[in-house]
């Protein structure tokens, strides 16, 4: 609204549309009182600086009783109209200063009212404002205007830079933003779902399914899709692959090899190792890592739409053969290793690539490929993060993760999510966690398999979506696949995992909330320190009274919605609440211990799987690294001597089978045979995977902590 200052008495109309900001006020003597700063609100919402949109106008005001010679003294004075008034900061509350301004002008107090402008309460008029009087007066007058109208200028002038300025910087966030998710969307429209993925699982091109979604595209997808509709309409074989070969890139092509910087000659070690073969054998494994290190190209920056690679800001290392990309939970053991061999900055920069992801998209993926954006891994992430901490002692970077991790958890915590689950009513329910994928459709890395298995067992529009989700949180689990999820041991297609809380996620998430909770407390963030802390008590409370068996000695997953322990599936995982710290009790913690060795899952060469003999990769007779680690961590917990030699018995096995199957085939392998010593494992929807970074990981963790006493401590070991 503009308002119109008139002085009373005078023949001129002086007119003052607006004031940006308090000024002085001139006494009926000429000299101003400065009433500026005091008491400043500003009309529209309390606070701040006018807006820089309320542009002043120019327009010259004559009264028609004024005499020529006066009038063309002033008729050339600019008058600024802006759109609102500031509050000067009178002792009227809120209620009453809105009531005020509902009010005619001149029932205001404003300079209308004659009365009420000669009130010392009133406020300040326009700056160009002048009255009557002689012309030297005029000009005193409209030097002081002339000296604060050029002040609020400048002034002006500086916010409208300021505000521009932040506007450039949210403008160029959101172009960012939308850039990332339009080449997201528009690269899953080929990698995620479509017409070509269903014609390449179709034909079938390429013995692995995870070939073709890993191939850049030589196009935009827009255009690729456009291209392959004009083929469509009876497609070939022999089409399909002239038509990949014409828009596609070999697999991988988007990346490099890269040698860590830090990568030293020898294993820094080496020199403790009292076995010769042992010494030699591990400078070997240590080698490896230049191997499996990679980078991304610049095409991937370049053209994000045109790759199902996600872009990283450091380079990583993969685990080896058909995993060409970055993955979670295989980093744990993979860093774990990269600190033996003496490359903690090399683990520190691909740790912030999983900053970065959770920075992106909430949470981490499952692999660092646009097709994995619906589901994650065990949530290893603060585990990565405490094993630099204590290899370092460096605590900045405990705060540099922290706002990361607490984004994660808020992730895997969540309803939303749909991974928290509460079992039970009201304040006793029960806050655990299972995995939960966010998709219907096939896993675009095994479209073929998934398609196939729900074609085989006749399942309707409901079913398949239904079995696409449990398939894909199968796959989130890192144990993919097993009897642990099936319904029939048999039978995939009977697989329920969203129908599962897992044992050993609930100890992942009860050590990430504790070790959320130090970190919190680092940083000063008490409040949640506390809350976390309580999560974990309540936590480990639900564990002990849904998961542990008093009659099996070992804690079960337990199957929804009632929360019933699921019997007869032993597998590793039900001992790691002994790692996780889920009960204090010595008496518990030997019942564990004496139920693990009555399990028969600690075979000859390693630590099985499960007793199931299925086909599936994770069940017997496959032996795995991290379950080796895991489970080795888990006996030592306990500090008894019996646990102890237990935990080297399992250590030896492990080194002992990898290094013989090593000198057979000069490989190290994705997982091994659990009843024979040296042999690879196999199983599952795809060929054994040479590399292999978690495997190596724990082999140079294991060797390290055995390095001097391994002829010793496994002599016993065949």
């Amino acid at each position: 609204m503009e308002h119109l200052h008139h002085a009373a008495d005078a023949d001129d109309v002086v007119m003052h549309v607006g004031v940006d900001r308090p000024v002085p006020w001139p006494d009926d003597d000429g000299a101003g009182a400065d009433h500026a700063g005091a008491g400043v609100r500003w009309a529209d919402e309390g606070h701040g600086p006018p807006s820089p949109d309320a542009a002043a106008r120019e327009v010259t005001v004559r009264s028609p009783r004024t005499s020529k010679a006066s009038s063309s003294a002033r008729s050339a004075v600019p008058v600024h109209h802006h759109s609102r008034l500031p509050d000067y900061g009178d002792d009227t509350d809120d209620d009453d200063h809105d009531e005020a301004a509902n009010r005619p002008l001149l029932q205001r107090g404003s300079p209308f009212n004659a009365s009420s402008a000669r009130s010392k309460r009133r406020p300040p008029p326009s700056p160009l404002s002048i009255s009557t009087g002689s012309s030297q007066q005029e000009s005193t007058c409209l030097d002081k205007v002339w000296r604060l109208t050029h002040k609020w200028r400048v002034e002006l002038i500086i916010w409208m830079l300021l505000l521009m300025a932040i506007a450039i910087v949210v403008a160029a966030v959101v172009v960012k933003s939308n850039k990332e998710i339009t080449a997201q969307d528009r690269a899953c429209r080929v990698y995620c779902t479509g017409p070509i993925l269903a014609a390449v699982a179709r034909f079938s091109p390429y013995a692995d399914s995870k070939t073709f979604v890993d191939m850049p595209m030589k196009q935009d997808p827009l255009d690729v899709l456009k291209a392959f509709k004009q083929i469509e309409p009876g497609l070939t074989r022999n089409a399909l692959e002239s038509f990949l070969d014409t828009y596609f890139l070999p697999a991988g092509s988007d990346q490099s090899s890269w040698t860590p910087p830090d990568f030293p000659a020898k294993v820094p070690f080496a020199h403790r190792i009292a076995n010769t073969t042992l010494r030699e054998w591990i400078q070997h494994v240590h080698e490896i890592w230049p191997l499996l290190g990679r980078k991304t190209n610049a095409s991937v920056s370049a053209s994000p739409s045109q790759h199902s690679l996600l872009e990283l800001p450091n380079p990583y290392i993969v685990p080896g053969g058909r995993f060409r990309e970055m993955y979670y939970w295989d980093m744990f053991w993979v860093v774990r290793g990269l600190i033996r061999s003496g490359m903690v900055a090399t683990a520190i920069d691909i740790t912030r690539n999983y900053f970065s992801l959770i920075d992106r998209f909430g949470f981490v993926p499952n692999g660092a490929r646009v097709y994995y954006l619906t589901r994650s891994q065990p949530p290893v992430l603060n585990e990565i993060v405490m094993s630099i901490y204590n290899a370092t002692g460096n605590s900045t970077f405990l705060l540099e993760a922290y706002p990361y991790l607490s984004k994660e958890y808020k992730y895997w915590n969540s309803t939303t999510t749909h991974k928290r689950v509460n079992i039970g009513l009201g304040l006793t329910a029960a806050p655990l966690t299972r995995y939960y994928a966010d998709t219907q459709s096939p896993r675009p890395e095994s479209y073929r398999e998934d398609e196939n298995t729900a074609n085989v067992a006749g399942f309707d529009e409901q079913q398949r979506q239904i079995f696409f989700r449990n398939i894909a949180s199968g796959a989130e689990t890192g144990w993919d696949f097993s009897s642990r999820w099936l319904k029939d041991a048999s039978d995939l297609s009977t697989i329920r995992t969203t129908n599962i809380v897992p044992v050993d996620l609930n100890c992942f998430m009860l050590r990430f909330e504790r070790h959320l909770a130090s970190i919190a407390t680092l940083a000063g963030d008490r409040g949640k320190a506390s809350t976390l802390s309580r999560s974990a008590d309540a936590r480990a409370r639900a564990m002990l009274d849904l998961m542990y068996n008093e009659t099996t000695g070992r804690f079960h997953d337990i199957l929804l919605p009632n929360g019933d322990q699921i019997q007869g599936r032993v597998t590793p995982a039900a001992y790691l609440p002994l790692w996780a710290g889920v009960s204090p009790s010595q008496e518990l913690h030997m019942r564990l211990v004496e139920s693990l060795t009555q399990s028969r899952l600690l075979k000859h060469a390693a630590v099985d799987t499960t007793l199931s003999t299925t086909g599936q990769q994770w069940d017997s007779p496959n032996a795995w690294a991290p379950l080796q680690w895991l489970l080795v961590r888990s006996l030592e917990s306990v500090h008894t001597s019996d646990a102890t030699k237990l935990a080297t018995s399992i250590k030896c096995k492990w080194l002992k089978t990898a290094m013989i199957a090593y000198h057979n085939s000069g490989h190290m392998y994705e997982k091994y045979d659990a009843v024979v010593v040296g042999k690879g494992g196999g199983g599952g929807e795809y060929k054994p995977q040479l590399g292999f970074g978690w495997t190596n990981g724990v082999v140079l963790d294991f060797a390290a902590e055995l390095a001097a006493t391994f002829d010793t401590a496994c002599a016993h070991v065949a």
